[in-house]
């Protein structure tokens, strides 16, 4: 195998094992879970928690060449801000730099994370959706961080 190829086929449970691994203690996270919970149903005590979600994946195979899989994830953060002095922006955006910095380059000849050569990359994509709890008169706020795994 030569420098930056991706392992032969990690299972499922390693490659997400190795996800949620990269999300667990972050800075300004109280609670992590590979079990999705509904957001008014997390604790206070358990909040800000982060929740990973696996999401469908999708597999092409049009040519003779191994199949292009990629499967998707979600990171969930669910948290409550009861003080309606301190803007929930403060809360989350913190939150969401440190997870993007989880998935930072560990395979520079490919300028991807790799999950330690598990993978071929694994990023955030798409559209990342955020809710500072301001208007919510509960101050329940979160944000939903679209993950892509591209896995050999």
């Amino acid at each position: 195998m030569g420098r930056g190829e991706a392992r032969l086929m990690a299972t499922r449970e390693q490659v997400y094992q190795a996800v949620f691994a990269k999300l667990v203690g972050l800075q300004g996270t109280v609670s992590w879970s590979r079990r999705v919970t509904l957001p008014t149903q997390v604790p206070l005590v358990d909040q800000p928690a982060l929740m990973l979600w696996e999401q469908p994946e999708k597999t092409d195979q049009s040519t003779p060449k191994p199949p292009n899989r990629v499967w998707r994830a979600e990171v969930l953060v669910v948290f409550t801000n009861d003080d309606k002095t301190v803007p929930g922006a403060t809360i989350i955006n913190p939150i969401l730099d440190a997870i993007e910095a989880a998935f930072a380059v560990d395979d520079p000849v490919r300028n991807a994370c790799t999950l330690g050569g598990l993978v071929h990359y694994c990023r955030i994509e798409g559209q990342t959706y955020k809710e500072t709890g301001d208007t919510d008169p509960s101050g329940l706020g979160g944000a939903i961080v679209p993950i892509a795994i591209r896995v050999p």
